[in-house]
């Protein structure tokens, strides 16, 4: 069982997510705001944090911002990040992935939303197998 924190203001998607995540025995914290999902990681480090990128009314990109804040905090640096967004659909010349755009975005993985149970949970057991992030001393280089 892996504790899971997910960091996502659409109440809808967040429960369909931690409906899935329960369902295959992990342990889920719903945080609807970055910043507080932040400081939940830095009190109870999570084996993976699951972090959409865009907030708020007006859809700012606040998960990128705090990509890379977890990344500069030595506690929680090495805790493997889900991206879990639209904005390939919406936007489908960004195609953002963790291969290309690494150097300025470091996380391990994307996921579309609406996430599907089968790829949600099969992207989630991938990281956790990772068990620290590649990018855990970014920006100074990748492991």
């Amino acid at each position: 069982m892996a504790y899971i924190i997910v960091i996502e203001d659409d109440v809808d998607m967040a429960e369909a997510i931690r409906l899935i995540l329960e369902a295959n025995e992990h342990r889920v914290l719903i945080r609807d705001n970055p910043a507080s999902g932040v400081e939940e990681a830095e009190k109870n480090l999570p084996d993976l944090i699951i972090l959409d990128i865009m907030f708020g009314q007006k859809q700012k990109t606040e998960g990128f911002d705090y990509a890379i804040e977890i990344r500069r905090k030595k506690n929680i640096s090495s805790v493997p990040i889900l991206m879990i967004t639209a904005v390939n659909t919406q936007y489908p010349n960004f195609d953002f992935s963790n291969k290309t755009d690494g150097e300025f975005l470091p996380v391990d993985g994307f996921i579309e939303k609406p996430a599907q149970p089968d790829d949600l949970i099969r992207k989630v057991n991938e990281l956790l197998k990772l068990k620290t992030s590649p990018w855990i001393n970014w920006p100074d280089k990748k492991d």
